[in-house]
């Protein structure tokens, strides 16, 4: 299935919407990294998932869309490898 035809079907079955009962079930330290300028989901659901996920940390990608870790790879590995550092501590 073409990433067209891929991102069609996800928006007609409603998106992450099949999450919502569950992502509060979420216990694992969660980083959450969200493209500011994100044009295809937007960026209400990353406050969601942040509030939703206790303890969760949110992100903002400046100068990043939909796909953060292309927009803005280094940025997006230096949170990452944080995070990791923290919580192996």
């Amino acid at each position: 299935m073409g990433g067209r035809r891929r991102f069609a079907s996800f928006t007609r079955s409603g998106g992450y919407s099949d999450l919502s009962d569950r992502i509060a079930q979420v216990t694992h330290p969660t980083l959450i990294l969200w493209g500011k300028a994100d044009d295809v989901l937007g960026t209400a659901d990353a406050t969601r998932w942040q509030r939703a996920i206790s303890g969760s940390q949110l992100i903002w990608i400046e100068a990043a869309g939909h796909v953060p870790h292309f927009d803005q790879p280094q940025v997006v590995a230096n949170h990452l490898l944080s995070f990791m550092q923290h919580i192996n501590r």
